[in-house]
């Protein structure tokens, strides 16, 4: 009877025992499946801020992360690459100066942002800001264009215009020193703006271009005035030596040794070159006035004879024409100034 009792007794505790050693690798199991399904692997492209039940409690970089296997403990997570927000051109009305007062500037611009790695990240998950790029560009496309807005609005137009890189660090100086995107939790290093383009309204393009023009002709007017005085000079020198036999340094010499004779080669110059500017701007009808004579005479057979030059055209060849029609011939132009 004793025997039985005690084979008894070891059966109830083997019993026990198993039950106790099935329990605790049971527990053990769960435990270790617990803590299998606790770890999180944050991705390089990757960084996350840790939720234990509702309550965001840290910033997590790329890595492996132990997140208690539990309702409402997980990772929230955020892409570390930068978004390239370019947004739509948006008219902006310039400071009114002058020249020419407020214009509409069209500005095309481009927002750099990314997502702060640290705390701060906290705050851009309690302001559910959404990390998809369309979902991003909606939310803070207002917030940076009206930034945009108040630097452009306050500079005249020439200057916004011609100046885009002051114009850029006005906005970005602007956006790091106050600005909504701020509050949320996105730090001044992770902002960056860049001004494409801005452009004037087609009006003002337009007259601009005008006064370019203007002003290229008159710069350009003392060289062409320049450049007329020589080749008149040097076109009635080629006929005067021409008309007497003589070489262009001989007329030249005896002009340049007779002061009378200087004098009135000067002042015959001087009058077909305004004669000539003349008929280049159309403003001249006809150089041929009945009655004319003297110094008046003699410049408009020059400038006559100046036309069938190379410049105008050939002295020799070519039909005759009715009378009273053609071209002069040219003068003995060295005797009438020496007779004159």
């Amino acid at each position: 009877m004793f025997a039985i009792l005690i084979i008894a007794g070891l059966v109830v505790i083997t019993g026990l025992a198993f039950l106790v050693n099935l329990t605790l690798g049971i527990i053990l199991a769960i435990v270790t499946l617990w803590a299998v399904f606790s770890i999180n692997i944050i991705k390089p492209e990757e960084m996350g801020v840790l939720v234990l039940l509702g309550k965001p409690i840290k910033f997590c970089d790329s890595g492996i992360r132990f997140v208690p296997w539990f309702p409402g403990c997980y990772i929230k997570r955020f892409p570390k690459k930068m978004y390239n927000l370019d947004f739509p051109a948006r008219k902006v009305i310039s400071k009114k100066e002058k020249p020419y007062g407020a214009q509409v500037l069209t500005v095309d611009s481009v927002a750099y942002l990314r997502f702060p790695r640290d705390d701060n990240l906290i705050k851009i998950l309690q302001s559910e800001i959404p990390t998809d790029d369309r979902g991003l560009m909606d939310w803070v496309e207002e917030k940076i264009v009206s930034t945009i807005r108040v630097v452009v609005s306050g500079l005249h137009w020439q200057a916004a215009v011609e100046n885009l890189e002051d114009v850029e660090e006005d906005v970005t100086a602007h956006l790091k020193r106050n600005n909504a995107l701020l509050d949320v939790g996105f730090v001044p290093e992770c902002i960056d703006i860049t001004i494409k383009e801005i452009r004037l309204p087609s009006e003002l393009e337009v007259a601009l271009i005008c006064v370019d023009r203007q002003r290229l002709q008159a710069e350009a007017a003392p060289y062409e005035a320049t450049q007329r005085v020589i080749e008149t000079m040097g076109s009635l020198i080629q006929m005067m030596a021409e008309a007497t036999g003589k070489s262009k340094k001989k007329v030249q010499q005896e002009i340049d040794g007779d002061p009378e004779l200087k004098k009135r080669f000067q002042e015959i110059s001087s009058d077909l070159v305004r004669r000539r500017m003349a008929i280049d701007g159309n403003s001249f009808v006809d150089i041929r006035v009945p009655g004319a004579s003297g110094l008046q005479e003699l410049s408009m057979a020059l400038v006559a004879a100046l036309k069938r030059m190379p410049m105008g055209g050939s002295s020799k060849g070519g039909k005759p024409g009715k009378k009273g029609e053609g071209e002069p011939e040219a003068p003995d132009i060295l005797g009438q100034v020496e007779t004159a």
